[in-house]
């Protein structure tokens, strides 16, 4: 992995190398703009503790430095500067977490025997594919998780072709909300478009209209729109997702996948009458390949 001062370096660089094509002046945003999403990428790269706090604001610095940033755009830097602060309240309670599993083995990638009972906890989402499957994939995921979404993007395809459309493996869903109020909306959405009979149809389309997390995207109002896309009855999912129907449901199924270890999303329980594996984050589907070949 590249040090934090390489990664600095390279995006200083990029930064660098924009402006030397020019074009930068017409991306100076509004007040009223979103972020542009080369910005965002700082904010990833931090989360990912690829670069530190102090980086992530020198490079905000620059920016303000270079006129990329307007120096009386002083109220969005304080925005970023805040959000920067949001993060690092969020994520303080994960980190005991994290650093509890790394000193046990139970880093990012690898894979672990899990001794405790399956996760069916009676509120996940319905199952995708055959009931009668020999193999049980659960997912931990968070719909406002970039990694979430590279892997419903990049693996999930392939693993749906092989295994779940050929009736060796089923896939279940439990929502573990870790991003926030956008988070929570966004699993018990999912729920109101079950009660229509729609849950993967809204449970796809949420993945596929990701774009970062706490941005806006997942607001409840989208949320409605989102539904209203699918086609489904606006009224009766607006009064379900307006009275909070489902929030104990995303709560107990958050509360059961911490209970199970879970830390980091994408996660996933693979569970076979010959065992079950846990694969932490966001893995290549060769990995699950030798796992669900091995179970199966």
């Amino acid at each position: 992995m590249r040090t934090r001062n390489a990664y600095k370096g390279i995006l200083i660089l990029g930064i660098a190398g924009i402006l030397a094509f020019g074009g930068v002046a017409g991306m100076v945003y509004s007040q009223s703009d979103a972020i542009p999403e080369w910005i965002r990428n700082l904010f990833t790269l931090w989360t990912d503790e690829d670069i530190g706090d102090t980086e992530l604001l020198s490079a905000i610095e620059f920016l303000v430095g270079q006129g990329v940033i307007q120096t009386s755009q002083s109220s969005r830097i304080a925005d970023l500067e805040q959000t920067v602060e949001d993060l690092q309240q969020e994520n303080a309670a994960l980190k005991e977490e994290n650093a509890r599993l790394q000193g046990s083995g139970a880093q990012d990638g690898m894979l672990e025997e899990n001794s405790q009972d399956p996760i069916f906890t009676a509120t996940e989402s319905p199952i995708q594919g055959s009931p009668d499957a020999g193999i049980t994939i659960v997912e931990f995921g968070d719909y406002q998780c970039p990694k979430c979404k590279n892997w419903f993007v990049n693996t999930k395809p392939s693993i749906s072709e092989d295994y779940i459309q050929t009736g060796k493996a089923n896939l279940v869903f439990v929502d573990i909300v870790l991003i926030g109020p956008d988070s929570h909306s966004a699993a018990q959405a999912s729920y109101c478009a079950e009660d229509q009979g729609m849950y993967w149809q809204y449970h796809d389309m949420l993945y596929t209209s990701q774009s970062g997390y706490k941005n806006g995207w997942a607001s409840v109002e989208n949320l409605k729109g989102f539904a209203s896309d699918l086609g489904l009855d606006t009224e009766l999912f607006d009064e379900c997702l307006d009275s909070g129907k489902y929030q104990d449901r995303v709560d107990a199924n958050t509360k059961a996948a911490r209970d199970h270890g879970v830390r980091t999303t994408p996660s996933f329980l693979i569970i076979s009458s010959d065992g079950q594996e846990m694969v932490a984050g966001n893995q290549p589907y060769s990995t699950f390949k030798s796992i669900l070949d091995a179970l199966g």
